[in-house]
C-alpha cells in the first residue's frame, strides 16, 4: 500500500519549474517560473529574435529555422529545466462565448461538436477545439459557453517545434488566458497587448475572455513613424521610442507640439477609437457588463505616456501599466531596473509559466 501511494505522487508530481514560451512575430520570449511552497519565482529568463519568413500571420511557417532559434534561446537562457507550455499566436485562435441550453457535460461535447461549423471560420476537420461553461445564462434553462479553436496549421508546427527543441510540451495555452493569470483578481477588465505587429485587446468578464480583437496598430507602427520624421536607423529609431521621455507628448501639455508629436498621437487617437468601440459594441448587447481597469501591457507598453493618453481619450477610465511581476519573486541575480523595464514583453511568458503550478 505504502509503495503504491509511494507511485502515485511520483507519477503524478508536477513540475517544480516550467518554461513558459512565448513566439510571437519578431521574438520568442522564455521565462522560466520556479514553484516554492506555492510561491513562483522568476528563475531565468532570455528573449531571441526571429528572422523574417519564419512566423506569418502567428503561424511557424518554418519549423525547422524556428527549432533552430528556439533551442539556442533556451540553451543561452541558463535553464536545465524542459517542461513547457505555450500558446497559440492570438492572430491565429478563434474564441467566442455562446449561449447554450443546460446539460450535462458529454451532452454539451457531443452538441458543441455538431454546431461547430455554424460559428468556427475554419473548414471542416481542419482545427482543434475545446470549450468550458463559464456561467449561467439569460435564464435558468442557458449557460453561457466559452469555445476556443485554433487551426491545425497552427497548433502543429508549434509542438512540433518544441519537440524539435528538446522540450516537452505540457499544455497548448491561449494567450487571453495566460495575461489573464498575471492580473490581480480582477475579474471585469480590458487588456491592450501590445506587439511589434499587431496590437490585442482582449475584454474580460468574470475572468472569461469575452472579446478578442486584433488590431494592425502596433509598436512597429510607432517606430516606423519615428523612423521616418527624424530620418534614423530603424534600431536607432526603435531604442528612441523605448527610452525617450516626452517623445510622445501628453495631450494636456502646455509644451508646443512638433510634427512628430503629433503624428504619433494620432497613432494613439486610432488605436483609442478602436479600443472604444470594442467596449461599446459589446456593452450594447451585454447592458450589464462591467469594465473596472484597461490594462497596457506588451512591448509597445512602453512608450512614454501612452498611458496617461490613451485615458484622456478613453473618458479618463484608467489606464495602468501592467506589471506582471506584481505578485511573483523576482531571481536576485537579475537587475530590477532592467526586469521592470522588459516586463510588459514578458506578459505573456510569464502567464504562460505560471500555468505550470497548476498542471
Amino acid at each position: 500500500m505504502q509503495m503504491r501511494k509511494r507511485l502515485e505522487q511520483l507519477l503524478l508530481r508536477k513540475p517544480t519549474s516550467v518554461l513558459g514560451i512565448d513566439i510571437g512575430s519578431t521574438s520568442v520570449k522564455i521565462v522560466e517560473i520556479a514553484w516554492n511552497k506555492g510561491r513562483a519565482l522568476l528563475k531565468n529568463l532570455n528573449i531571441a529574435d526571429i528572422k523574417p519568413g519564419i512566423v506569418s500571420e502567428g503561424k511557424i511557417v518554418d519549423v525547422a529555422g524556428m527549432t533552430e532559434i528556439l533551442s539556442s534561446a533556451v540553451a543561452n537562457s541558463g535553464t536545465t529545466c524542459r517542461d513547457v507550455v505555450t500558446a497559440v499566436n492570438g492572430q491565429a485562435i478563434f474564441i467566442r462565448e455562446l449561449p447554450f441550453p443546460a446539460m450535462e457535460e458529454a451532452e454539451m461535447r457531443e452538441a458543441i461538436k455538431w454546431d461547430m461549423e455554424k460559428y468556427v471560420p475554419y473548414s471542416q476537420d481542419s482545427y482543434y477545439y475545446d470549450f468550458a461553461t463559464v456561467g449561467p445564462g439569460n435564464n435558468l434553462q442557458e449557460v453561457r459557453v466559452l469555445v476556443v479553436a485554433a487551426p491545425h496549421d497552427a497548433v502543429d508546427p508549434l509542438v512540433a517545434t518544441v519537440k524539435g527543441s528538446g522540450l516537452r510540451p505540457l499544455a497548448i495555452d491561449i494567450e487571453p488566458l495566460a495575461l489573464f493569470r498575471t492580473l490581480k483578481k480582477e475579474e471585469n477588465t480590458l487588456i491592450i497587448d501590445i506587439g511589434a505587429n499587431i496590437t490585442q485587446i482582449i475584454l474580460y468578464q468574470n475572468g472569461c475572455p469575452v472579446v478578442t480583437r486584433i488590431l494592425p496598430i502596433a509598436g512597429n507602427r510607432f517606430t516606423e513613424t519615428i523612423r521616418s520624421a527624424l530620418d534614423l536607423e530603424w534600431n536607432e529609431a526603435e531604442n528612441l521610442k523605448l527610452r525617450q521621455r516626452n517623445l510622445l507628448q501628453r495631450l494636456d501639455s502646455n509644451s508646443e507640439f512638433t510634427t512628430l508629436h503629433t503624428q504619433l498621437n494620432l497613432i494613439v487617437k486610432e488605436l483609442a477609437r478602436d479600443v472604444r468601440r470594442t467596449v461599446e459594441y459589446y456593452q450594447m448587447q451585454n447592458r450589464d457588463a462591467i469594465i473596472e481597469n484597461f490594462y497596457l501591457t506588451g512591448g509597445g507598453a512602453n512608450i512614454d505616456n501612452l498611458a496617461p493618453n490613451l485615458a484622456a481619450l478613453l473618458d479618463d477610465v484608467p489606464v495602468l501599466e501592467h506589471n506582471p511581476l506584481d505578485f511573483i519573486d523576482v531571481s536576485s541575480s537579475f537587475d530590477l531596473t532592467y526586469i521592470k523595464m522588459l516586463a510588459p514583453r514578458l506578459s505573456v511568458a510569464i502567464g504562460l509559466g505560471l500555468r505550470g503550478g497548476g498542471v
